[in-house]
C-alpha cells in the first residue's frame, strides 16, 4: 500500500502532516509561525470580545489556521495524477481516499479548458493539510473542506477546486483560540486612591494612623471570548484578594475592603476597608508599596463540556506613599 502511494505525489502530500518551518520574521508566538499556508492558506481571523481585552472588546486578531489547502496542482497534470490513482482504487479497493471524483476533475478542466483566452491558469486543485494533531476527521479540517464517508467515518475531503487567491477560511482548535485568548487577556490596572493625605506634608500619610487604600475602578471579575467561525472559548477571571506589602507595613485584603471607598462614618471601624498602619516613617520619595491581586481563572469552550481552570493571575503594580511622623495628638487628618 505504501509503494502504490508513493506514486501519487499529490495524495501523499494531501496525507503528511506539517513539519516545522522558520518562523517569519518579527512574529511573536512561535506555535503560530511555524505553519506555512500557502497561497490558499490565508490567516483566521480571530474575534474578541469581553471586560479584559487588552486591545480593546471588538478587537480581532489574525493567526495560521490548524488546517488548510496548500501546493496546488493545474487541472490537466492534476487529472492525469487522478486517473492513475483511480487505477490503483480499482485494483486494491483499500487504497481509496477521500478525493473527488474523476469526473469531477473531467469537469474542472471542462469548465476552465487549457487554451487562449481561459481562465485555466487561474484554477487549481488544492490538497488539505493540517498541523500535527489534527486528522481528517477532526473538526478543524472538516471546517474547511467538504466532509464524505469514508469507510463509515465522516471526513473532509483532501483535495479542493479553488482559484488561485482564493481565500479559504482555515479551521482553528479549541486550543489555538484559547492560546489566542490568553495572550489578549489582561486585569486593568486600577487607580488606586488613599486617605489620609495631609496637603501640608505633600500627599503624605502618618506614623501608627490606618491609611486607606481603595480602587472605584476594580471589578470583581473580567472576561474575554475568542470566536472563529462556529468555535469560540471563553476566560473569566474572579478576583480572590489584594496583598499590599510595605517595608513599614502590609495588609491582605478582601475585594470588597479594596473596593470600599474611606468616609467620615467608616473612620472608626478601619477593618471595613483596606488599611495600612505604616509603622515607620519614610525616606526620600516614600515607602514603596506593591500591590498585588490574586484571580481564580476558569475557561468553557464550544463543544467541551464543563468548565476548566488555569492557572491563578497575579498582576501587581506600585504606589509611592510618603509617611511622616508627626508628635502630639492626632484627631483626624482625613
Amino acid at each position: 500500500m505504501a509503494v502504490a502511494l508513493v506514486a501519487v505525489t499529490p495524495v501523499v502530500l494531501a496525507l503528511q502532516v506539517v513539519g516545522p518551518h522558520a518562523a517569519a520574521e518579527g512574529c511573536e508566538n512561535q506555535d503560530w509561525c511555524d505553519v506555512e499556508t500557502g497561497p490558499n492558506g490565508g490567516s483566521v481571523s480571530v474575534h474578541l470580545s469581553g471586560t479584559g481585552v487588552s486591545t480593546g472588546s471588538g478587537s480581532t486578531a489574525s493567526v495560521p489556521p490548524d488546517c488548510w489547502f496548500q501546493d496546488g496542482v493545474a487541472l490537466e497534470p492534476a487529472l492525469a495524477q487522478r486517473r492513475i490513482l483511480a487505477i490503483f482504487e480499482y485494483l486494491l479497493p483499500i487504497l481509496q481516499l477521500p478525493l473527488h471524483s474523476v469526473a469531477d476533475y473531467e469537469a474542472a478542466l471542462e469548465a476552465h479548458p487549457n487554451r487562449p483566452n481561459s481562465d485555466y491558469d487561474d484554477w487549481k486543485w488544492y490538497w488539505l493539510k493540517c498541523k500535527p494533531g489534527f486528522d481528517i476527521t477532526s473538526d478543524e479540517a472538516l471546517s474547511v473542506s467538504e466532509a464524505t464517508n469514508w469507510y463509515g467515518l465522516q471526513v473532509a475531503r483532501l483535495d479542493k477546486l479553488l482559484q488561485t487567491g482564493q481565500p479559504t477560511e482555515g479551521g482553528v482548535s479549541v486550543e489555538t483560540l484559547l492560546q489566542v485568548a490568553q495572550d489578549a487577556f489582561t486585569i486593568p490596572e486600577p487607580e488606586i486612591q488613599q486617605s489620609p493625605a495631609a496637603t501640608d506634608e505633600n500627599g503624605a500619610t502618618l506614623v501608627n494612623l490606618d491609611t486607606w487604600f481603595w480602587s472605584e475602578e476594580a471589578q470583581a471579575s473580567y472576561t474575554i471570548t475568542a470566536t472563529a467561525g462556529p468555535v469560540s472559548v471563553t476566560l473569566t477571571a474572579e478576583n480572590t484578594g489584594y496583598k499590599l506589602v510595605s517595608p513599614a507595613g502590609g495588609a491582605n485584603c478582601t475585594y470588597e475592603q479594596f473596593t470600599t471607598k474611606w468616609s467620615e462614618e467608616l473612620n472608626s471601624n478601619p477593618d471595613a476597608g483596606c488599611t495600612i498602619a505604616f509603622s515607620e516613617p519614610s525616606t526620600g520619595d516614600g515607602h514603596e508599596v506593591s500591590v498585588s491581586s490574586t484571580w481564580d481563572v476558569t475557561w468553557t469552550a464550544t463543544g467541551i463540556n464543563g468548565t476548566n481552570t488555569l492557572d491563578p493571575i497575579t498582576p501587581s503594580s506600585t504606589i509611592t506613599v510618603p509617611v511622616v511622623e508627626q508628635w502630639g495628638d492626632v484627631t483626624d487628618v482625613h
